[in-house]
């Protein structure tokens, strides 16, 4: 029916600590999204990550680097553009992700460049970046907006988009670039630490956010 699309995900990582600075691990990221076309999707492999401060400081600060390097697997409900039901490639990605909390508030930044290894024109460049203002004690004014540079529409259905499909929205268009802000208020019960518990491969994906 029209206008009821389905949609899922789910992921895990490990990461095993080198010290104070470097975890070393892997990642795979698992979903399904009718929107996108993808009856099922998985990517994941190792991943490295550097911490420029050491992590028992990540209550207060982190500026993290991480890269990954795996297979990227896509099956589709119906023919791509290319006239393909599923692929496989070879990806890669570099994230930088910085976290800086003081009494005022705090501010969440993540940057990621990833391409597909075996086809470098086929890449995406996102941002994302979180500001939370303290308004007083446990309550907090938020602005969260996301913006990329897509050239990696493989997903894309070879048939053409409805009127309808495309008035409700349920397919997928081709576009260039995808941006995205939200503003909300949020309520925390407890030390504004209570959630980090290990920050080691936290939002190497922009979609964590």
């Amino acid at each position: 029916m029209y206008g009821k699309i389905y949609g899922w995900e789910g992921r895990t990582s490990y990461a095993h600590s080198l010290g104070r600075r470097w975890a070393v691990g892997g990642v795979a990221v698992a979903r399904g999204s009718e929107f996108e076309n993808l009856d099922a999707h998985l990517h994941g492999g190792p991943l490295a990550e550097f911490n420029f401060f050491p992590y028992y400081e990540n209550a207060s600060q982190q500026l993290r680097m991480a890269y990954q390097v795996g297979a990227w697997a896509n099956w589709y409900i119906e023919m791509n553009r290319e006239g393909l039901f599923r692929e496989v490639h070879p990806y890669h990605a570099l994230s930088l992700i910085a976290d800086a909390n003081q009494t005022w508030g705090s501010v969440q930044w993540v940057g990621q460049a990833n391409s597909f290894i075996d086809e470098p024109k086929l890449y995406r460049l996102s941002t994302g970046a979180i500001i939370s203002l303290r308004l007083f004690e446990g309550l907090a004014f938020n602005v969260e907006g996301e913006a990329a540079l897509v050239r990696d529409q493989i997903n894309l259905r070879q048939r053409e988009v409805t009127d309808l499909e495309l008035l409700l929205w349920t397919v997928e268009q081709p576009t260039e670039y995808t941006y995205d802000v939200q503003v909300s208020l949020s309520y925390t019960f407890g030390s504004k630490h209570d959630t980090i518990i290990n920050p080691r491969f936290a939002r190497v994906d922009l979609e964590e956010e």
